[in-house]
Formats: C-alpha cells, structure tokens, sequence
C-alpha cells in the first residue's frame, strides 16, 4: 500500500521491474513464492500521464517451514511428554492432540494424564511468521493395558536363592523386592547370594507397563536351609559285609559317603559295603548335606 498523492489520478506498480494492474491506494500479491525476495516500486501519475519519481520497498516473504520430526519419552507415572524438532523459520507450532489442536512457541508438550489400554495420536506443523505450515508430522502412541500378575518362583541352589518370574504381555518393566528391599534387576531372573541359613526370604515382583501402570503383587517365600549337624555313623559286620548305618540331621537332604578317598553311592540312612575283604580295616565318613548343596563336618 501507498499514501494517496495530491494531484495524483492514477499509480504505476512494478514488482522487479514487472508492471502489476492496480488501483487504489494499495495491492495485494498473491502470486509469490515464500523464500523469495521482491521490490516493488509505485509512481503516482497525473491526468496527462506524467508521473513522479518511484518509491521503493523490497521484502521477502518467509518460506515454509520443514516438517518437524517428533517423537515421545515416559515422563513419570500416566505421562507422556512429546516433543519435535525445530525447523529453520519456524515462528510458532500447531499442535494436536487426537482432535484439540492449540498453537504453541514451545516445542514440547507433557501429556498428563493418560491412560492404559489407550491410542494417543499426536500431530505437529511447523508455522512461519505469516501463518504458513508445513506439513505435518503425525505420531501414534499406543498404550498397552496394564499387565497381567506375572508368576514367580524362588528356589534354593548352592549359596543362592534364584528366582524367576513371567514376563505378562505389555510388560516393559518389573518391580522386584526382597521383604521391603527393592532390588535394581532386569530380565526376568534375579540370583540372591546374599542370604543367611536358616532364614526365611519373601520375593515380590509386579508387571509394569509403558506408563508405569502396574499389576497386582506375586510373592513367593523360601526358606534357606541351615547346614545340617554331622550324622552320627555306626559300622557292624554282617557275613563278608560292612553294614553303615547313620543319623538323618535336620535339614540334610543327601549324603556323602566315604571309605578312605572313595565315594560311595549312599542314599537313605544306611549302606551294605560288600567290596571289602577279611583282615582289613577301613575307615569311614560322612557327611549330611542341605538343598542348597551346604554339608556338614564329617561324621
């Protein structure tokens, strides 16, 4: 647009050098491309067609920003927070939510809160100063619903407790205790060799989502055996044989059974050695041994 010229009937308007029709005091051009730079110059003329000098102006109508890329991170307990890139002209944003759409300068947005079970769509157009947007960028969240109470089993192995525990469907992560201990675990397996005989240990675990949703608790209990006391160990003759026979110690649960260095094959409490001969002497031990593979002195 110009100031209208005392005198003046009509005007002469050049974009580049380009004559435009026109009339008035002003004109709008709509055929521009954004990026590109344009002066345009107006004479005012009087009624025998002489004109004035030109006034200039020259302006580059911003280009169009690229479409941003967007992408999401957990952002504690039912939240997501979204965020896009920032491409070079951007002034503003159009961001949507399912079907809201709110125009924002900051290129993040904390979604709070969502839901389990619950497909979140999101979109992003990056917008110049004059209102023109780039395509946009659409992203899909997919939250699973909440876990299935996962299954858990602790057994005892020599100097440890292993336990184990399923893995429900949409599980991202597991929250594993020990009594009110959390312990820093991944996978689905956990190897306590911090235990003490004689004691009992209460595992926990829930199956916990993308959000954080979780199951409900599975415990499993298991009590790590103490080291059994040595059996008490009786040899008689019967015929040609040595007949063994021993106490059974609390907690022992297997025996090893020797004559000298040589490991015999015992089970239960008593034994038939029929691999001896007349005249010999032999000597004998025992030991009493747990579940978890921990024995006793000889006996």
């Amino acid at each position: 647009s110009w100031n209208a010229t005392t005198g003046a009937t009509s005007y002469q308007l050049r974009r580049n050098g380009v004559l435009l029709s026109s009339s008035g005091t002003s004109h709008t051009d709509t055929s521009v491309t954004p990026g590109t730079a344009y002066t345009y110059a107006v004479k005012a003329c009087n009624a025998t067609g002489e004109c004035s000098a030109e006034s200039t102006s020259a302006i580059t109508p911003p280009a169009i920003p690229a479409q941003p890329m967007v992408n999401y991170t957990t952002d504690g307990p039912s939240a997501l927070l979204i965020s896009w890139t920032a491409p070079a002209g951007t002034d503003n944003y159009q961001f949507r939510r399912n079907s809201t759409t709110i125009t924002t300068t900051l290129n993040s947005y904390r979604d709070y809160p969502v839901a389990s079970g619950t497909t979140y769509t999101y979109g992003v157009k990056a917008c110049n100063s004059v209102g023109q947007c780039s395509a946009e960028a659409v992203l899909s969240v997919a939250i699973p619903a909440v876990p299935a109470t996962p299954t858990i089993t602790a057994t005892v192995g020599a100097g440890v407790i292993n336990v184990t525990w399923s893995t429900p469907p949409g599980t991202v992560t597991h929250l594993v205790t020990r009594g009110a201990t959390a312990l820093n675990v991944s996978g689905s397996s956990y190897a306590d060799s911090s235990v003490t005989p004689d004691t009992s240990y209460t595992y926990s675990v829930k199956a916990c989502n993308l959000i954080g949703e979780c199951s409900a608790t599975a415990t499993a209990t298991v009590t790590y055996p103490a080291v059994p006391a040595a059996p008490v160990l009786s040899a008689s003759l019967s015929g040609a044989s040595v007949v063994l026979n021993w106490t059974a110690p609390t907690y022992a649960v297997s025996y090893q059974l020797k004559r000298g260095t040589t490991s015999l094959s015992a089970s239960g409490t008593t034994y038939t050695d029929s691999a001896v001969s007349a005249g010999q002497s032999y000597t004998y031990t025992i030991k009493a041994c747990n579940s978890a593979g921990l024995c006793s002195v000889d006996g």
